[in-house]
Formats: C-alpha cells, sequence, structure tokens
C-alpha cells in the first residue's frame, strides 16, 4: 500500500515507534504498527510501553492468545 504524502509526514512527525505504531494502526496498517512495535521491543531493554501496544495490537485482531508468548 502506497502512503499518502499526509500520512507519511505523520509518520516521520512522530517521535516514538508507539506513537508510529498507532498512526499506521489507525489506517489499517497492522503489519507496519506490528513492525514499529517489534523494532522498539527487539532490544535487550525492551520499553514496557511499546511491549502494552503489542498487547493490544494482538488483541485488536483477535490473538490475544499470542500476547504471553515470548518475543523473539
Amino acid at each position: 500500500v502506497g502512503l499518502g504524502a499526509a500520512l507519511q509526514a505523520e509518520l516521520e512527525a512522530a517521535s516514538t515507534p508507539v506513537e508510529r505504531a498507532a498512526i499506521a494502526a489507525d489506517n489499517g496498517l497492522w503489519h507496519d504498527a506490528a513492525s514499529f512495535l517489534t523494532e522498539d521491543m527487539a532490544t535487550e531493554m525492551a520499553n514496557p510501553l511499546s511491549v502494552q501496544a503489542w498487547q493490544d495490537l494482538l488483541e485488536a485482531v483477535d490473538l490475544a492468545d499470542l500476547a504471553d508468548e515470548p518475543f523473539l
């Protein structure tokens, strides 16, 4: 899916992966939302806000049973 100029600008203006993920999810870009969150969670000290947003995203797409699985 190509991003419109306004959406691209909004994503670029977001200051955190959680904000970018929320913008992507609000626009139906679930793959992008997951990507923004997983990049942030791939560090040794995962941001708790990203972890919560990841769980919320999985719940939103009826995958809540995966929310507590270890993240690799």
